[in-house]
């Protein structure tokens, strides 16, 4: 959970107190961010990156239509796209691409990518969350968790050298959906729900989907602290178990 609010930024993350951490975090994105925009020579400008991200913090995990970040932004579409392209290569930003091979089927797949803030602290600090109580305690602990979740997942599957891409899976009315189909190097690949409470069962459309990509393992990790099957072939185990089983698998 301290990792979780803090993020992974070493000067927030082993700061003395949350609010030495949440000054670390804030003068991370004063100084760090627009030096590098200047020293990579990124087409954006401070007030309208300052924009993205307040509004990307409120619509993180959600998907993307770039006519909703206009709107919600009240500027140009290119000044948003240049945004978004300047976080993602400052590696501030996660575009998630949605899974369209379709095994021989054609199910209406939603066209639209999900756009994630990667640092769950950065994203805390974003969301005005001034403690870890706090960010249990509210209504965005749910998007947090999700952003945590994938950047653990795909961060140690990069550092063992087996990951080879990740998408989410939803058709465009919703009925069906994956929040993570992890890929690896092999070409298999995992089905991922991510919920913040330990859940009981999935929904049908958890269960088609995993059908439909053909995923080889089916996990929903959660926040709780037991293992168990649930059905439609799930696996529900806290993070850090799925974490160890990832560690588990050879290149």
């Amino acid at each position: 959970e301290l990792l979780m609010f803090r993020g992974g930024m070493p000067l927030s993350l082993f700061a003395k107190t949350e609010e030495e951490s949440l000054i670390e975090r804030s003068e991370m994105l004063v100084s760090s961010v627009l030096q590098d925009i200047e020293k990579y020579g990124l087409n954006v400008d401070k007030d309208t990156l300052e924009k993205c991200l307040e509004f990307l913090s409120l619509v993180n995990g959600k998907q993307f239509e770039i006519g909703t970040y206009t709107k919600g932004m009240k500027t140009s579409r290119q000044k948003v796209q240049d945004s978004l392209n300047a976080l993602e290569q400052l590696l501030m930003l996660r575009v998630m691409e949605p899974w369209s091979k379709i095994n021989g089927r054609n199910p209406k797949v939603s066209k639209h990518t999900k756009v994630y803030i990667r640092d769950s602290g950065l994203l805390a600090s974003l969301l005005n969350i001034k403690n870890t109580q706090q960010m249990l305690d509210g209504h965005h602990i749910g998007s947090i968790w999700e952003s945590f979740v994938i950047e653990s997942l795909v961060g140690t599957a990069q550092a063992m050298g087996i990951y080879r891409n990740c998408f989410f899976y939803r058709t465009h009315k919703g009925e069906s959906e994956l929040d993570l189909v992890l890929e690896f190097t092999d070409r298999s690949t995992w089905g991922i729900e991510i919920k913040y409470s330990e859940p009981k069962m999935l929904n049908g459309g958890n269960i088609a989907a995993a059908e439909t990509v053909g995923v080889r393992r089916r996990l929903a990790i959660h926040n709780g602290t037991n293992s168990y099957k649930i059905n439609g072939g799930f696996e529900a185990m806290p993070l850090y178990n799925a974490l160890e089983t990832l560690l588990e698998r050879k290149s």
